[in-house]
């Protein structure tokens, strides 16, 4: 039997297991960097809404931008289709600001602030002031 042909679905295990590692590292570290390194900012909504047809996941994806000393940055927010229709969210929050949850050294490194779970996820409490945001959530 051909010994790279047994190793080679160990290396292509092996490579799996390691790219989702270091996705994971990845994410946790930013995530982490907005945890301690915490700047806020607002920023507004574009109308479009997209979908990624490569993705397994069932999100739609909301482009926002913000400014910071007048620079402008922009982000994608992500949301699940069950939690508020595409129609919904075009007609309600397309246009509304929101805050802005960025890392102070790299503000590339950003996050939209809209659901309650967007806001516990960093420990920041909801703001009564997007209260009517909670109407437009599917339970």
């Amino acid at each position: 039997m051909d010994k790279g042909r047994i190793l080679q679905p160990f290396f292509f295990i092996l490579f799996i297991l390691l790219s989702i590692y270091l996705l994971t590292h990845y994410q946790s570290s930013k995530h982490s960097e907005l945890l301690n390194d915490t700047c806020f900012s607002f920023g507004n909504i574009k109308t479009d809404i997209h979908t990624n047809p490569k993705s397994s996941l069932n999100n739609y994806y909301v482009d926002y931008y913000f400014f910071v000393n007048q620079d402008r940055y922009n982000g994608v927010y992500s949301i699940e289709k069950n939690i508020i229709s595409k129609s919904f969210f075009i007609e309600n929050f397309a246009g509304h600001r929101f805050p802005i949850i960025y890392c102070c050294n790299e503000i590339n490194n950003n996050r939209l602030l809209i659901l309650p779970e967007d806001f516990n996820e960093f420990n920041i409490p909801f703001p009564d002031s997007l209260n009517w945001v909670k109407q437009f959530i599917r339970k």
